[in-house]
């Protein structure tokens, strides 16, 4: 499964509405409706209901608790790997991450005293 199906289902869960969903994702009701029901099928079970008003199914909610922690970790990842785009330099992008010498330091402030283990090296930073 693609992580778009997963935000698309966050998005009509927190709107509690098809319409309302696709309205804010700028997409068409059948778009999105045609993407939920594809994420039904994959898993084999019904989400929620649509009428007479929506309601999480108890697979919906243990999908949408699933989908909560995929996406929120997936943010996570991007937003650290933005700051360490911004933080380090362009000379050092291409570096393996110990030959930088920033990135070298702060392992020593985090290690300090601490026994490691790198392959080839067995020992205690200083």
């Amino acid at each position: 499964m693609h992580l778009l199906p997963m935000y698309y289902f966050k998005v009509v869960v927190k709107n509690r509405s098809i319409n309302k969903a696709a309205q804010e994702l700028h997409i068409t009701q059948q778009t999105l409706s045609a993407h939920m029901n594809s994420v039904e099928k994959e898993l084999g079970c019904v989400l929620f209901t649509r009428s007479p008003h929506f309601q999480l199914t108890y697979e919906g909610e243990k999908f949408y608790q699933y989908v909560k922690a995929i996406t929120g970790t997936y943010e996570s990842m991007q937003k650290e790997f933005q700051l360490l785009a911004r933080k380090r330099s362009p000379s050092h992008r291409h570096r393996p991450y110990a030959q930088s010498r920033a990135d070298t330091e702060s392992s020593q402030e985090i290690y300090t005293g601490t026994s490691v283990y790198t392959p080839g090296f067995a020992g205690t930073v200083q």
